[in-house]
């Protein structure tokens, strides 16, 4: 009897045992794991980068102004600023009279140009380099002529002479073919003093002649055929024409001024 009681206190004094192990088990609570925290890398800031124009050699801005070609009788190029680049104003001869610019082109620092002098050849010139007052040039012509030149700076071009009829004398753009005229007043009349086509080159004008307040002129395309144009009306910055060739068509055309 003592044995079975010392049983039965033994097997009470496990089961208590073993519910407090449980118990155990049910209130333990393991601290949950989390992920790290991803840190992105920090980047250094790109550098800004500042918008830059280099000319071939010197500052372009010193080649503004107004700069005469000595070996040419007092030729006077007038260069001028225009969208953060340059361009040339005129180009003007006090002898001739008036403006014979034709086109210009500003690339990589370096400002060429195109002028055409009357019942002569048509000329390009290209920046070299600029000091103070002295700018160097290279040339050629449309004769296969070339050579330097440096220009000398001066304070101002000579004005040009436009003659009686207001607008007439300046480059006109024939939208249709892509030719443009230099109409200048000189010896008291208006010439055309160049034709020229950008995909063709050289000046093609063979005659001009001013009467009755008409001006009138032929130019011939190589290859191609004889246009005479006239004038019947100016405004600004339009000349309207008629035209005929010698293949027997003609018609108007509305020219254009160029800047």
């Amino acid at each position: 009897m003592e044995n079975r009681r010392k049983f039965w206190l033994i097997a009470a004094v496990v089961v208590l045992a073993f519910a407090g192990i449980a118990c155990g088990f049910n209130t333990f609570k393991p601290t949950p794991t989390l992920p790290p925290t991803s840190i992105p890398p920090t980047l250094a800031p790109l550098p800004t980068l500042e918008p830059t124009l280099q000319p071939a050699q010197g500052d372009y801005t010193n080649m503004i102004g107004s700069w005469m070609d000595p070996d040419t009788n007092g030729t006077v190029t007038t260069i001028m600023g225009l969208g953060g680049g340059l361009t040339i104003d005129s180009v003007v001869n006090p002898e001739r009279g008036g403006n014979e610019y034709i086109s210009s082109d500003w690339s990589n620092g370096v400002l060429t140009w195109i002028y055409c002098v009357p019942h002569d050849y048509c000329y390009t010139t290209e920046t070299v380099s600029v000091s103070g007052d002295s700018l160097q040039t290279d040339w050629w012509d449309d004769a296969g002529n070339s050579g330097a030149t440096t220009f000398q700076r001066v304070d101002s071009a000579p004005s040009i002479k436009t003659g009686p009829v207001d607008g007439l004398a300046n480059r006109w753009l024939d939208p249709d073919t892509g030719t443009f005229h230099l109409v200048i007043w000189e010896n008291d009349e208006y010439v055309v003093a160049a034709s020229m086509n950008p995909d063709r080159g050289g000046n093609e004008v063979t005659e001009s002649s001013w009467a009755n307040g008409v001006l009138t002129w032929t130019y011939c395309v190589p290859g191609g055929s004889c246009v005479t144009t006239k004038t019947v009306s100016v405004s600004p910055c339009s000349l309207d024409t008629t035209w005929s060739n010698n293949n027997g068509y003609s018609g108007s055309t509305t020219l254009e001024c160029m800047p």
